[in-house]
Formats: C-alpha cells, structure tokens, sequence
C-alpha cells in the first residue's frame, strides 16, 4: 500500500517511482515523529512496518532505508530522479507548530 502510493505520485509527477520510494525510505527517520505524538505518523510508521520485509529483501530499499542522516543527503542521493519529498508533503500538515 505504501510503494503503490509513493509509484502513483511519482507517475503523476514523472519522476521515476523506484527513486521517490528510496527518497521516502531514506527521509522516513528525519520526518516521522515519535511514537505517539501524533496519530498519522504513527500511521505512517505501521505502514512502513507492513514493507518492511520488502525492504529487506531489496539491497538498494535497505540502504535507503538507512542512509539518510539529513534531509539534505536524502535530497542529494534520490531528488535527482524525484525532485518532490512526498512525505515531506504529507507530514507537514501534521507536524508539531514547534516544529517549523
């Protein structure tokens, strides 16, 4: 469910879906909340749950996954093919006012 939604913006944007799921991946540490401050992100961490074990079986999903130590290195390995941080823009909304 969560690669379907990531291979759907990326198609609508053209970008190249496999990139914007790395890009996802490797941001998804920097962007989500802590468990339990809000209930999206928390939404969103048990979907990451749920491909979790895609991720492992794929080398470049699992370094993805653990690559980004900044949003800007997520940026500078994946936005070349996908220039939109799609969950950037759907965390947002959420995040905490202290936050921005």
């Amino acid at each position: 469910m969560l690669f379907d939604m990531v291979t759907l913006l990326s198609t609508m944007y053209n970008y190249q879906p496999n990139y914007c799921i790395m890009r996802t991946l490797c941001e998804a540490r920097l962007l989500l909340a802590p468990p339990g401050l809000t209930l999206f992100h928390d939404i969103f961490r048990i979907m990451l749950r749920y491909v979790h074990p895609e991720i492992a079986h794929k080398p470049k999903y699992r370094e993805a996954f653990t690559a980004g130590h900044s949003l800007h290195e997520c940026a500078s390995l994946y936005g070349p093919h996908c220039r939109q941080s799609f969950l950037l823009l759907l965390t947002e909304p959420f995040r905490e006012k202290n936050d921005r």
